[in-house]
């Protein structure tokens, strides 16, 4: 949002213009996508996120459909945004100092939650990037690494089994960038 306000009674906001897709509308069309991009679009997103955190705010719903992939023209993504900041949480205290989320609210998308999250306890700027390693590691294998279909076992999955490499499922993926994607 770049402005807002009232004019003569009525309410207006001036956002940007972006033309694009969500990430989950661009890799259902696409699939799995090239390091390159998938690599660039975690770098846009990780700035976005610095930006946020180094504010005190943790977004606590990254998922690709929060994702938009700005696309000049001829349909190159050229850039990234981070939507929908509704259930994001600000670690600010009212004297200014940093804290942590209360204990016992799960709010967020169940596939893309850290385990911290899920359990319900205290949450901070790292349950972003393990969403921020989930959405990397499903766009490079074109899956995710916790499958469970029902809630409660996607629950126990995440909160207690350690995803496997992304090489498991893309065999000539870098050994390197699949180790970044298992730290986040």
């Amino acid at each position: 949002v770049l402005d807002f306000g009232e004019e003569e009674g009525f309410p207006y906001s001036i956002m940007e213009l972006v033309t694009g897709q969500t990430l989950d509308q661009y890799l259902r069309r696409k699939g799995i996508i090239t390091d390159r991009l998938a690599l660039q679009v975690v770098a846009h997103l990780c700035t976005a996120l610095a930006v946020a955190h180094d504010a005190g705010i943790v977004h606590r719903d990254l998922k690709p459909a929060n994702l938009f992939v700005c696309l000049d023209r001829d349909g190159t993504a050229y850039g990234t945004k981070v939507l929908d900041f509704g259930v994001a949480l600000s670690l600010r205290q009212s004297d200014g100092t940093m804290g942590l989320t209360q204990s016992g609210a799960v709010v967020g998308t169940p596939r893309y939650m850290a385990p911290e999250q899920i359990r319900g306890h205290k949450v901070d700027a790292r349950t972003d990037q393990f969403a921020m390693g989930l959405i990397l590691y499903g766009m490079l294998t074109g899956r995710l690494p916790y499958d469970a279909a029902v809630y409660e076992a996607l629950v126990v999955e995440i909160a207690t089994v350690t995803p496997p490499s992304p090489r498991v499922f893309v065999s000539d993926l870098p050994e390197g960038l699949a180790e970044v994607v298992l730290k986040a």
